[in-house]
């Protein structure tokens, strides 16, 4: 099985829930339905060829969660997915590191090593890796993490293999 076909397959298998998200005190929190609506629809647009309406789709809703406090997993990963699809790896990698960032700050360790392995996986394949051994470094230290699935580690060492 190609790479690609491989990452792209583990990409699109990660699940993902519109309940994950939280508020900040204060803030108005997002609508998980018209979320999901325009998740549908930029996911549409990507599929018939329009990228253009998709990103900015996307963009929206992680700026309207973003605005709203809000961890914005889902908007973030279908950007990545959607960049992809198209074929440029670079941008995908990018939102990839983005997530994992995100992640992090929002205490997400499963979600930061799946979008930090596959930004990695990218920028190696780009071979435009930069802070490689950091990068090592911090997915070791998150397989070692209690909160991961067993599972979710299994798969990243076969991978790592």
């Amino acid at each position: 099985m190609s790479t690609r076909i491989f990452l792209a397959l583990a990409l699109a298998a990660t699940p993902l829930s519109a309940s994950a998200s939280s508020s900040l005190p204060g803030t108005a929190a997002v609508d998980t339905v018209r979320l999901q609506s325009e998740l549908k629809r930029a996911s549409q647009a990507t599929y018939s060829g329009r990228a253009k309406e998709a990103r900015a789709i996307y963009r929206k809703l992680i700026a309207e969660q973003r605005a709203a406090g809000e961890y914005a997993k889902l908007p973030l990963w279908s950007l990545a997915l959607h960049y992809f699809y198209e074929d440029d790896t670079r941008n995908a990698a990018l939102t990839l590191d983005e997530l994992a960032s995100e992640a992090n700050r929002f205490g997400d360790p499963t979600m930061e090593l799946r979008a930090m392995f596959e930004a990695t996986s990218l920028w190696v394949k780009r071979k435009e890796l930069a802070n490689g051994a950091d990068r090592v470094e911090r997915i070791k230290d998150l397989l070692k993490s209690p909160v991961i699935a067993e599972a979710d580690k299994r798969e990243f060492q076969s991978r790592m293999g």
